[in-house]
């Protein structure tokens, strides 16, 4: 239960690969069902909106791009932005952890979009219907996005507060960077079509 109620707890203690990689697992199977709902969608929009003989090879491409997309952006999510930024900052505010240690640790931080996913699904579904308008990005879809990104700040920075033996405001420091990374891109893809 200190998962949930107790992160700065529970990423006290040593985790094995093992257990990182469910978590990764986890949220990879939670964004390849999300991708697989939306993706059909958005490759038959592409096809009824560009009058171009190419339009069923974009519709192709863009399907397999954001099927294959999902799972290797969690990877790059946790090895770049809950990984190595984190970890550069935290070596930066004088941390002292293993690379290693931190990205086992940091696997935690998708707990929340893995929590989420129920919601997250249900979106996807929504996203269904506003494709037809030409709409890509939900307001709610945003909005969930920046919540799951506020409590997976929470498991960075006590991730990284324990394995760099970093006070808490290095740690939340070292963690920011991946939050406004994260919150900001979800805001301007409101705006981007």
């Amino acid at each position: 239960m200190d998962l949930l109620l107790n992160p700065d707890k529970f990423l006290k203690k040593d985790f094995s690969w093992r257990e990182s990689l469910v978590v990764i697992l986890l949220g990879t199977v939670v964004s390849l069902i999300v991708a697989f709902i939306v993706a059909q969608s958005i490759a038959e929009e592409i096809k009824k909106t560009l009058p171009i003989p190419e339009a069923e090879i974009i519709a192709a491409f863009t399907y397999i791009s954001i099927i294959v997309g999902a799972p290797i952006s969690i990877v790059f999510s946790w090895v770049v932005f809950y990984t190595a930024i984190p970890y550069i900052v935290a070596r930066i505010l004088s941390g002292t952890g293993k690379f290693s240690s931190t990205m086992k640790k940091t696997a935690f931080a998708f707990v929340p979009n893995i929590i989420l996913s129920p919601v997250s699904v249900i979106l996807a579904y929504e996203k269904l219907e506003m494709v037809k308008y030409g709409i890509f990005v939900t307001p709610s879809e945003v909005m969930i996005s920046v919540v799951a990104a506020l409590w997976s700040f929470i498991y960075l920075t006590f991730a990284v507060k324990h394995v760099m033996q970093l006070t808490i405001k290095k740690a939340i420091a070292s963690a920011a960077i991946p939050l406004i990374i994260t919150v900001v891109g979800q805001l301007l893809s409101i705006y981007i079509k």
